[in-house]
């Protein structure tokens, strides 16, 4: 009986071990550059968050100088994904260290809907190779 099952265990161990394994595609890093109203924009939070047919999770950073970074760790898959950008709430505004809240913009500066909820900036990310993206927002009027 023994030997009979011996099989049937290995059978099902190397199902389960297939369906874990990692996507190839998975694990990617982003470097981007941001500018608002020419300028490089600080005091943001940058969200890519995948489009339909692209699998993975929702992945977001800060920006400072202009510049924001997304690491392996996110977890990002290739794929076509849509760029969102939001103010940093008010809490963590103060409790910036001060050379980052000296770069700032006024407290009442809002990103307009069109680049936030409403967002129409879309990138897409390739496996294997430096994902570079450059986005240029505006401030709310």
């Amino acid at each position: 009986m023994i030997r009979l099952m011996f099989p049937a265990v290995l059978a099902l161990q190397f199902a389960a071990l297939s369906g874990c394994q990692e996507d190839v595609a998975s694990g990617l890093t982003v470097h981007g550059k941001v500018t608002c109203n020419g300028k490089p924009l600080s005091g943001a939070i940058v969200t890519l968050d995948p489009m339909s047919g692209t699998s993975g999770p929702i992945a977001n950073t800060a920006v400072f100088d202009g510049e924001f970074n997304i690491g392996a760790d996110a977890g990002l898959h290739g794929g076509k994904y849509v760029a969102r950008f939001s103010m940093l709430p008010p809490e963590m505004r103060k409790i910036l260290p001060p050379e980052q809240a000296a770069k700032l913009p006024p407290d009442n500066a809002m990103i307009g809907p069109e680049f936030d909820a409403n967002s129409r900036l879309f990138c897409e990310l390739t496996p294997n190779t430096k994902n570079e993206l450059k986005f240029e927002i505006e401030f709310h009027r």
